[in-house]
C-alpha cells in the first residue's frame, strides 16, 4: 500500500488576481462575486460594482480576496474620512453613507433569519441609528511588533499590522492616550509582539498589555447606545411584571440588566459566587451555574423556580443553542433576548419559536463603521394572558 504523504506545511498558499462583479453584499458585510465558477467573497465593496481583487484564501469552491481596484463604481461609494480605511481590517462600511450603512445592516439582520430559517422579522425589526458615526469608542485593542516597529490593527487578513497615529472611531481621550503610546510602547511592552488595550472607565484612562480582552472588567465600548438599550430594556421589564413577579436572568453577571426590578429576579451565571456583587441587593439573588455544562439543567431544576412571568438573556456569542430547554423548564411568559451575535440570535429564536410568538425586534448600531450590531428580541408566550 503507497505511504500517505504529508502536505507540505511550509509552501505558502499563492496569491492571485480576480475579476469581480458584485451581486450583493451579505451578512458579515462581504461583497458576493460569482464571476470565474467561484464565489468570491470581497471586502468594503457594494453592489454591482466590478474590478479586480488578489485572492490571499481559497477553498474548494469558495474564496477570499481583498479589493486592488474597482473599475465600475457604486453610485453610493464614496471616499473614506478614515485614512487608513483600503489597509486596515478594522471597519467595513467606511466608503458609503451611514444611512447606507445601516441599510445594510438591516438587511443582514433580516438575511440571518430568513435564508436558513424561513422567519420574516421585516414587520417587526426597529432600527436604532447611533448618535454618532465616529469617536465614539471607549475602548480599542491594537496590536505590536517590535522588530517591524509596528503599532496599530491588522489589516484584512491578519498578515500585517497596520501603524495608525489616531483612529476615527475612538473617543478623544483614548486618541490622546494613543498618541502618547505611541512614544513609550517600546518600552513598556515585555514582548517582541503582542497586544495593548486602551480604554477609559470612570473618566480615566487606563491600559493593559497582553492581557484577555477586557481583563480589568467589561465595559460596552458606546455608552450612549449601552443607555438607550438599557432604556428599553427596563421598559418591557416593568410592563411584563409587577411587584410579584418572577424573573430570570441567564448569563446575569452582576445583574446588570435586572437591577431596576423591584420583584425576585433570579441571577444565573458561571462566575464564581465570591467574585459577584449584586446590583440590587434587595431583589436579587445569584445562583453559580455553568449554563454551558450538560448538567446544568439538572442543577436549575433542583431550585424549584416556578411561575416565571420573564426570562432575560444575554449570552456570549455563541449563543445558547439548547434555549428551548431552558424555556421548557422556566415556561416564562415573556422573554427578552438580547445578543451580540444575531447569527446565533436567528438559530435560537427557531427554536423559541415552537412555543412563542415574536413581539418586537430591534437592532441597535453599537458599532458604526464596522459590520457588527446588537440585536434585542421580544417574544410573548402564545398562551400568556
Amino acid at each position: 500500500m503507497k505511504k500517505r504523504t504529508k502536505p507540505n506545511k511550509s509552501l505558502k498558499f499563492q496569491k492571485f488576481d480576480v475579476n469581480f462583479k458584485v451581486e450583493h453584499i451579505d451578512s458579515i458585510g462581504q461583497g458576493v462575486s460569482k464571476l470565474e465558477d467561484k464565489i468570491t467573497f470581497i471586502q468594503k465593496c457594494l453592489p454591482n460594482e466590478e474590478g479586480v481583487a488578489e485572492v490571499y484564501k481559497a477553498k474548494k469552491n469558495i474564496q477570499f480576496a481583498k479589493l486592488k481596484h474597482i473599475d465600475k463604481a457604486s453610485p453610493i461609494r464614496e471616499e473614506s474620512k478614515c485614512p487608513y480605511f483600503n489597509e486596515c481590517g478594522g471597519c467595513h462600511f467606511l466608503h458609503t453613507s451611514y444611512d447606507d450603512e445601516l441599510e445594510f445592516k438591516r438587511q443582514a439582520f433580516l438575511d440571518n433569519f430568513s435564508r436558513q430559517y424561513k422567519i420574516d422579522l421585516s414587520q417587526f425589526l426597529k432600527v436604532h441609528k447611533a448618535s454618532e458615526r465616529y469617536e465614539y469608542r471607549n475602548r480599542i485593542q491594537l496590536h505590536y511588533n517590535k522588530k517591524t516597529n509596528s503599532l496599530g490593527f491588522f489589516n484584512e487578513d491578519n498578515t500585517k499590522i497596520i501603524s495608525i497615529e489616531k483612529c476615527l472611531m475612538a473617543n478623544e481621550n483614548v486618541n490622546n492616550a494613543l498618541f502618547s503610546l505611541k512614544e513609550n510602547w517600546q518600552k513598556e511592552a515585555n514582548r517582541p509582539k503582542g497586544h495593548v488595550e486602551i480604554f477609559e472607565r470612570d473618566g480615566k484612562v487606563l491600559k493593559t498589555y497582553d492581557s484577555r480582552y477586557s481583563a480589568q472588567g467589561f465595559l460596552q465600548v458606546n455608552p450612549p447606545m449601552n443607555q438607550r438599550l438599557l432604556e428599553l430594556i427596563e421598559g418591557h421589564m416593568r410592563q411584563f411584571t409587577d411587584s410579584n413577579s418572577i424573573t430570570v436572568d441567564l448569563f446575569g453577571g452582576n445583574g446588570n440588566l435586572t437591577k431596576s426590578l423591584n420583584h425576585r429576579s433570579i441571577v444565573i451565571d458561571a462566575t464564581p459566587a465570591k467574585y459577584i456583587k449584586l446590583q440590587n441587593q434587595k431583589t436579587q439573588e445569584y445562583h453559580e451555574v455553568d449554563i454551558y455544562n450538560s448538567s446544568a439543567i439538572e442543577q436549575l431544576k433542583k431550585l424549584n423556580i416556578e411561575e416565571v412571568d420573564l426570562l432575560v438573556i444575554d449570552p456570549p456569542r455563541s449563543g445558547l443553542k439548547n434555549i428551548d430547554e431552558y424555556t421548557k423548564l422556566f415556561k416564562p411568559k415573556y422573554i427578552i433576548y438580547v445578543s451580540c451575535n444575531n447569527q446565533t440570535l436567528a438559530r435560537d429564536t427557531a427554536k423559541i419559536l415552537a412555543e412563542y410568538d415574536v413581539q418586537e425586534a430591534h437592532l441597535f448600531d453599537f458599532f458604526p463603521g464596522t459590520r457588527h450590531f446588537e440585536s434585542v428580541n421580544i417574544f410573548k408566550h402564545r398562551k400568556a394572558l
